[in-house]
């Protein structure tokens, strides 16, 4: 299988994931928004039968993989959820959609880093298809509304900025982290 990310996976410096000021926004692309956005707009996509519910954990929301991904950055970069507040964090959801599509589809084909011996059990098949439908939905959904969710969320970290100029520049990151993983 050929990986969608191969850019940036075989060169993890070739992608940067930080950014200090808004100005540097338009590189954010337009399929991105801030993580604290996701998981109301997946919560409220569920609710109203856009999405279906993760039926006790057989899926994975998006929004918690994407916390996954900004807690990996952290820890990557020394920092502790303590310091959350020195950063805004963006997700690129169709990326981050086809990075999970990526490893479920590894999955599927019986490629796993477990071991038996760790207890660590891998979901089932039905588990992998039912949640590669739920990205495939989400991303038919987010794809008609993606402009309006980058704008909405620019705008709220500018009315942050605004509402608070005390306040030190936060670093931006764009989500998810890029991996030294190189798939073959």
């Amino acid at each position: 299988m050929v990986s969608p990310f191969t850019d940036f996976d075989q060169n993890s410096n070739s992608h940067n994931n930080e950014q200090n000021s808004v100005q540097s926004l338009p590189e954010i692309p337009d399929c991105a928004l801030l993580l604290d956005i996701l998981k109301t707009m997946e919560s409220q996509f569920q609710k109203r039968g856009f999405l279906p519910h993760s039926n006790k954990g057989a899926i994975q929301p998006l929004w918690f993989i994407a916390e996954h991904e900004r807690n990996l950055y952290l820890w990557r970069n020394g920092y502790s959820l303590n310091e959350l507040d020195q950063f805004e964090f963006w997700v690129d959801i169709e990326y981050l959609a086809q990075k999970r599509i990526y490893y479920l589809e590894m999955l599927k084909e019986g490629f796993s880093f477990s071991n038996p011996l760790w207890g660590l059990s891998l979901p089932s098949h039905e588990s992998i298809l039912a949640e590669l439908k739920y990205l495939g939905t989400f991303l038919k959904v987010t794809k008609k509304i993606e402009k309006h969710v980058w704008a909405l969320s620019r705008a709220g970290m500018l009315l942050r900025e605004e509402l608070h100029p005390s306040e030190q520049t936060r670093k931006t990151v764009l989500l998810p982290i890029v991996t030294d993983y190189q798939p073959k």
